[in-house]
């Protein structure tokens, strides 16, 4: 697996996953967000560079400060894993209910096409960078939300972290990118946490 560190950023404790996924014998792989633009694959294939591994991953000979592709090779070679992970579903959680007008609406991911999503306020755990191939596969926020948060994962590289800014406002949805030093991308806020706007 191998991962954008945008969450990192700000808080080193999210590099626990590392170690989790060396208890399932999984090659655990995070590039730092400065050197490729988050969420696009081949760009991190192109320029990528390790900035942390788990030791599963160290055993195949990969190092931080690699590139993206010579750490991928020696992943590849390796050989796979004997059991399967269990997955996880799309989490959610009510904020605020609505008395006939807004109401708020926690999402990790906001790749929702639920029409009852449109009423809401979407508070993401996500980052706010638009996605390679979306003009042609559409946007995966497919619905016209009443607005929506992202954290802003400390902008990356090209400032991809908050691209898909632009473009909500085309389609005339409020949106805003946290501070990611203000709260943990990655991370959902049911309890009201609050974040700082950057953006």
């Amino acid at each position: 697996m191998i991962l954008n560190d945008a969450v990192v950023v700000g808080d080193r404790a999210r590099i626990g996953p590392l170690s989790l996924l060396d208890e399932h014998s999984r090659p655990y792989v995070m590039v730092a967000n400065t050197s490729v633009r988050i969420g696009d694959g081949d760009d991190c294939c192109r320029q990528g560079q390790i900035s942390h591994i788990n030791e599963t991953t160290t055993a195949l000979g990969c190092k931080p400060d690699q590139s993206t592709s010579e750490c991928t090779s020696l992943m590849v070679a390796a050989d796979p894993p004997e059991t399967d992970l269990l997955g996880y579903g799309q989490m959610r959680h009510l904020l605020r209910g609505g008395d006939g007008d807004l109401s708020g609406r926690s999402i990790l991911f906001p790749c929702s096409g639920r029409t009852d999503d449109r009423a809401d306020v979407v508070v993401t755990g996500s980052h706010g960078g638009r996605l390679p191939d979306e003009e042609r596969h559409g946007s995966y926020v497919s619905a016209d939300v009443a607005g929506i948060t992202f954290n802003d994962v400390g902008f990356g590289a090209d400032g991809a972290g908050v691209s898909r800014l632009p473009n909500l406002a085309d389609r005339d949805i409020p949106s805003v990118a946290v501070d990611n030093r203000s709260a943990k991308s990655g991370r959902l806020c049911p309890r009201g946490e609050q974040g700082t706007s950057a953006r």
